[in-house]
C-alpha cells in the first residue's frame, strides 16, 4: 500500500518513518513548505501572562530573542509534539495536551483572568478561532505570526498513483484536491482512500466518495496513524 504523506519537511520524514513501521510504502510529495517571517514585536511583551503554541512550526520559525522574551511565562502548546519543540527551544510549557484550537482556547481561559494579555504563537494561514475566543472571554491577545505557510507546484501523475492519501491540513487539502482533481467515478482518484486529521479538513475533499475518507479518532499524528493502521 503506498500512503502519500503531504505535510512539509521537516515533518514529512519523521512521518514517513512511522507509515514504514506499519509496514507500509511512504511516497513524500510535500504540498506545502513553511517559511519564516520576522513577527512584529510589541513593546507590550513585557506584559504577557501566558503564551499559546498553535503548532511545532510556530516555534521552529520564531526568532530567538522572541523566545528569549517569553521564555519565563507559562505556555500551553496544542498537542504534544509541539510541547515537545517549545521545551527544546527554551519555553516553559505548562500543558501540551489540548489537542485542537477549541481546547488550547478553553485551558488559556480557565489559567488566566479577564484583562490579561495572552501571545500566541502562530503562522499566518490559520483559523483565527483562538484569539476570538479569548477575547470574547475578556482577555486581551498579542498575535505572534513567526511562519507563513505557501503551496508547492505538484506533479498531478506524483500524487495520483497511490493508495491514500494523509492531510494534515485544509490548506493542503485544496492543494491536493487543485493537482489531482476529481474526474468522475472511474478515475483512480476515486480509489484513493484519505484520512484527515479533522473533519475541516475532510470537508475540503468535494466530490470524494465519502466511504473513502477517514478522520483522525484524535486532531493529531496519533489519532491518524491509528486510522491508518485499519485501512492496511
Amino acid at each position: 500500500m503506498r500512503v502519500l504523506i503531504t505535510r512539509p519537511q521537516p515533518g514529512a520524514d519523521e512521518t514517513a518513518a512511522r507509515v514504514r513501521a506499519l509496514g507500509l510504502t511512504p511516497v513524500v510529495v510535500p504540498l506545502t513548505q513553511t517559511v519564516p517571517v520576522d513577527p512584529r514585536k510589541p513593546s507590550e511583551l513585557d506584559a504577557v501572562s501566558l503564551v499559546a503554541i498553535t503548532s511545532p512550526n510556530a516555534v521552529r520559525h520564531a526568532p530567538g530573542d522572541l523566545l528569549q522574551a517569553l521564555h519565563t511565562r507559562p505556555a500551553f502548546a496544542v498537542g504534544s509534539k509541539s510541547g515537545e519543540v517549545a521545551q527544546a527551544a527554551g519555553l516553559r510549557v505548562s500543558a501540551s495536551d489540548a489537542g485542537d484550537a477549541e481546547h488550547l482556547a478553553e485551558q488559556l481561559i480557565d489559567a488566566s483572568r479577564p484583562g490579561d494579555l495572552i501571545a500566541i504563537l502562530c503562522g499566518r494561514v490559520r483559523r483565527a478561532l483562538i484569539e476570538q475566543r479569548l477575547q470574547t472571554a475578556g482577555r486581551s491577545v498579542v498575535v505572534l505570526e513567526t511562519y507563513d505557510t505557501r503551496a508547492l507546484a505538484v506533479d498531478a501523475a506524483a500524487v495520483s498513483r497511490v493508495d491514500v492519501v494523509l492531510l494534515y491540513s485544509a490548506f493542503a487539502a485544496d492543494v491536493y484536491m487543485r493537482a489531482a482533481g476529481n474526474r468522475g467515478p472511474e478515475a483512480p482518484l476515486n480509489e484513493t482512500r484519505f484520512v484527515c486529521i479533522s473533519p475541516r479538513v475532510a470537508k475540503r475533499l468535494d466530490d470524494v466518495l465519502a466511504a473513502n475518507i477517514c478522520i483522525a479518532t484524535q486532531p493529531d499524528e496519533e489519532g491518524m496513524m491509528g486510522q491508518l493502521a485499519l485501512l492496511r
